[in-house]
């Protein structure tokens, strides 16, 4: 009995090895292609790194700089507004992704893009952040402390996720437009509709067709709701709860 406890514990510690060194090696590409792609050309996409763009530009404050302190004061209003819960996962994405943005900051001296158009590098930079953003999530963590606001908006005004996540980004890509004009602020939309588009695919899957497993006591009104007005087909599977 022992020894198989062992077995499973080694395999959960193995499986979460797995896990972190995806989530490091993720946050540490959208670093480079943070140095690399957006900074140098202005590209704002939202959160954090978007605004520690806005900021350097105005006030010549280093973008590893802004992120920490912004970060520090968002992991403190989560410990407020949502939980230590809630909280404790954005810690580590948000204190290590600046570390990485500054140790890659240099990058762009010894790669330079000056031949590619802005409409590429809007969609090199999508493709990195969607990418890297997938599998952060799909690893169950956090790539930063512009989670906690999405999340504060979520839980206080009512509003979706995704919604909290898509007004809080047009707002700084409306800041971006006024300091570094339209043009370039478009570049940043391209670049965030393609994140989003990726993002979702590694999330969710290459594939069109899902299978979802509700577990409810209400079948009755889930299956009318499925059948009748998601015009979707359902198998029921009657189930035993062993759960004391």
């Amino acid at each position: 009995m022992a020894l198989k406890i062992k077995e499973i514990i080694d395999k959960a510690s193995t499986h979460f090895t797995k896990r972190f060194c995806f989530f490091v090696i993720s946050l540490f590409i959208s670093a480079i292609g943070f140095n690399l792609l957006d900074k140098p050309n202005n590209i704002v996409t939202g959160g954090t790194s978007g605004l520690s763009i806005i900021v350097n530009h105005l006030f010549n404050i280093e973008p590893s700089t802004f992120i920490i302190v912004a970060s520090i004061l968002f992991i403190i209003l989560g410990f407020i507004f949502l939980g230590f819960n809630k909280t404790i996962k954005s810690i580590v994405g948000a204190l290590l992704f600046p570390i990485f943005i500054k140790a890659t900051s240099d990058i762009s001296t010894y790669i330079t893009l000056n031949n590619i158009s802005l409409f590429l590098i809007s969609i090199y930079s999508g493709v990195i952040s969607g990418i890297t953003t997938g599998i952060i999530i799909k690893q169950n963590f956090s790539s930063g402390a512009t989670q906690i606001i999405y999340q504060i908006i979520n839980k206080y005004f009512k509003i979706s996720l995704g919604n909290a996540i898509f007004i809080a980004n047009i707002l700084v890509i409306s800041i971006s437009c006024i300091i570094f004009g339209l043009s370039t602020s478009l570049y940043g939309v391209i670049s965030l509709y393609i994140s989003s588009l990726i993002t979702d695919k590694i999330i969710l899957g290459i594939s069109d067709n899902k299978t979802f497993l509700i577990i409810t006591s209400k079948d009755k009104e889930i299956k009318e709701i499925i059948t009748k007005q998601l015009k979707h087909n359902l198998t029921i599977i009657d189930t035993i709860n062993t759960h004391p």
